[in-house]
């Protein structure tokens, strides 16, 4: 970087302060709690291995944590477990991990821009002010790294394995384009990361393929990633639901075992199949390429790893499509693409080195075009940035921080040994521990421990379950199964179980949302020993909510019902709630003289309310992408306001619609 002069500080000091944001940032997400089920998986088998077991098995994944893509690299991460007893290195270490690689990319694109003067055969005129549009070429660049939006998506929540292979696989790329026999060493490291990363040395030995004179070179990296992903998956490193559940559609026969071999026969067998998923999901495949830099793809640099990586995620139909967003699995998108729109654009002002006969002459055409289009799509980048990262934090810090209070009291209170049952949204800070097991859907959980704690949640974190659903299980396990609340605040619920059995299962649970376990701003739960005599309490005196947080989703033009059962006076008011609009659809001020009674409250949500798939966020103008739908409807929510005025009791809500 010495012919970048004092730009090169400056892009030194940015980078360190974005590690310092991302830094302030884990910091605070870990603290908070909001790390799901995707932090367990990980924080699991680190903690144990840091331990002295050096075979983990996840009780998140159900199966030896191997089973999750073979990701060795864990191993090694455990080992600094040792030093380093906080699950919270793990996040600074992706942080790290990511600020190294946009380093790397950095100095690979300034080797291409400023030092091979001779790259691809080619020489170059020496324009007017030619070393002015090489830097301004970089600058550009390294805008589009800092306001790519989807590498702080893949880092907003969560610890992943994918932003650690990025570093590895940017390290072995740029050692190929110097041709120096490096790259075999980052590519052994590319290789610890799993079958995910060994999928992208396919890609980069397609880039390889692709430019001059590395052909023995692509041999070697396509023939490493694709036995080393046979061999993962011969051991059993396709145990992961992802797998058999996003791939299952390529195979003849999608109910059977699907694995490593069935995928990728399949994929051939049926590639009508994976390109029909490809193009119904064209947004997302225009927000990958067009944030980095579109004319990167042009580039072998930027082709390569991007194509296998986009087939590989749009591909994926888990949670109906989950993967195509981008996210932490298409990190690497990112940095070769910016990488191949340097290398684009250099080659524009390259000539053949016999037509090179005057020095200082004005930039061509050519040149002209491809530094206004470089413009652009720095700008098209910086947009992106705009539209999207703001977002990042309102749609991954999800947990409020008095809630965040009550899950580090609950956390206190679990012995290290005991089983935990806990909600998926704020499972990561439970994973330290033996038998963790993130509730993501209704079944049953093994039971290994004579005692087992349930901490579940129903509107912090970011959770699978409805909300009926989550109120269903503390119904079930406080009435049917005699569980004792420890702890309840902030919508944060403890509970001390001793089953009786080999497993305990939730499956068939109430549909009524019990007034005490719902949210309140001014109640205070009160439990009795059964459903009918368990209620949200205010005595009066104070005016707010007594409960709220009651969601169903509805469809457009679909009218709802919803019963809610309470004793109550005057002051009081029912309310139904259009959150998606944030809108009230009906409202009834019952007056019962402290009579307990069911209001019936029926609203129709709007036929022209927004289209939801209920999207995490979908963008504006052209920087939409599609995210995997969410149930679909608006977000109808029920509410009881008191005035103060008088006691109020609440004891359960039911929905029913038409």
């Amino acid at each position: 970087m010495k012919s970048l002069g004092r730009i090169k500080y400056i892009v030194y000091v940015t980078v360190v302060a974005q590690l310092v944001y991302l830094g302030i940032y884990s910091n605070r997400i870990f603290n908070s709690g909001s790390l799901s089920w995707d932090s367990s998986l990980y924080i699991q088998p680190w903690w144990l291995i840091s331990k002295g077991n050096f075979w983990p098995y996840s009780t998140t994944l159900r199966a030896p944590f191997f089973g999750n893509h073979g990701e060795l690299i864990v191993w090694l991460l455990g080992l600094i477990g040792f030093i380093f007893r906080s699950p919270l290195s793990l996040l600074f270490i992706q942080d790290l991990a990511f600020c190294l690689t946009e380093i790397v990319v950095l100095i690979w694109i300034s080797e291409i821009v400023f030092k091979n003067e001779n790259y691809g055969g080619f020489g170059y005129r020496y324009y007017k002010n030619y070393e002015f549009y090489k830097k301004a070429l970089f600058v550009f660049a390294f805008l589009i790294l800092l306001f790519n939006p989807w590498d702080y998506w893949a880092l907003g929540a969560d610890f992943h394995v994918e932003p650690i292979a990025t570093l590895f696989l940017v390290v072995t790329g740029r050692y190929i384009y110097l041709k120096d026999s490096k790259y075999l060493l980052g590519m052994l490291a590319v290789l610890l990361c799993g079958q995910v990363a060994s999928i992208w040395l396919i890609g980069l030995a397609l880039s390889t393929f692709l430019t001059a004179d590395r052909l023995k070179v692509g041999i070697k990296v396509l023939f490493s990633g694709l036995i080393w992903y046979f061999l993962l998956g011969f051991f059993g490193a396709d145990q992961s639901n992802t797998v058999s559940e996003g791939y299952a559609y390529l195979t003849s026969n999608p109910t059977s075992n699907v694995s490593s071999f069935t995928i990728l026969i399949g994929g051939l067998l049926h590639i009508n199949r994976l390109f029909s998923k490809i193009f119904g999901r064209i947004k997302d495949v225009w927000a990958y390429i067009s944030a980095p830099g579109l004319i990167g793809i042009v580039s072998p640099w930027g082709f390569g790893v991007t194509v296998v990586i986009l087939l590989m995620n749009l591909g994926n139909n888990y949670r109906n499509g989950v993967f195509a967003f981008p996210g932490f699995q298409g990190m690497p998108i990112g940095f070769f693409m910016t990488v191949g729109l340097c290398d684009t654009a250099m080659r524009a002002l390259a000539y053949p080195k016999k037509s090179v006969k005057t020095e200082k002459a004005r930039l061509n055409f050519k040149a002209k075009v491809s530094l206004l289009l470089v413009s652009l799509m720095t700008l098209i980048s910086i947009g992106w940035g705009l539209v999207w990262i703001p977002q990042v934090q309102s749609n991954w810090l999800k947990v409020d921080p008095k809630a965040s209070a009550s899950i580090v009291s609950a956390l206190k209170v679990i012995p290290v040994s005991d089983e935990v049952l806990v909600s998926q949204g704020i499972t990561g800070l439970f994973a330290t521990r033996y038998y963790v097991y993130p509730i993501r859907k209704l079944g049953c959980f093994p039971v290994n421990t004579a005692t087992v704690w349930m901490v579940l949640t129903s509107n912090e974190g970011i959770e699978t379950l409805t909300t009926e659903q989550t109120l269903g299980i503390l119904n079930y396990a406080i009435f049917d199964m005699g569980a004792q609340v420890i702890q309840s605040s902030n919508n944060i619920w403890l509970l001390q179980l001793k089953p009786v059995g080999a497993s305990m299962c939730f499956n068939n649970t109430p549909n009524d949302m019990t007034g005490s376990f719902l949210p309140s701003d001014i109640g205070t739960p009160v439990i009795g020993n059964t459903v009918g005599n368990s209620y949200m309490y205010s005595p009066g005196g104070r005016s707010g909510y007594v409960t709220y947080g009651a969601y169903v989703r509805s469809l457009p033009n679909t009218r709802v019902t919803a019963s809610v059962t309470l004793s109550s006076f005057q002051g009081v008011s029912v309310q139904m709630w259009d959150d998606s609009t944030n809108t009230i659809i009906a409202q009834l001020e019952p007056d019962f003289n402290g009579i307990t009674t069911q209001v019936l409250l029926q609203g129709t949500v709007s036929g022209s309310s927004l289209d939801r798939s209920n999207e995490i966020f979908n963008g504006k103008f052209i920087f939409e992408a599609k995210h995997a739908d969410a149930p679909k409807g608006d977000l109808i929510e029920i509410r009881v306001y008191n005035s103060g005025s008088s006691p109020v009791k609440v004891y359960g809500i039911r929905f029913t619609s038409s």
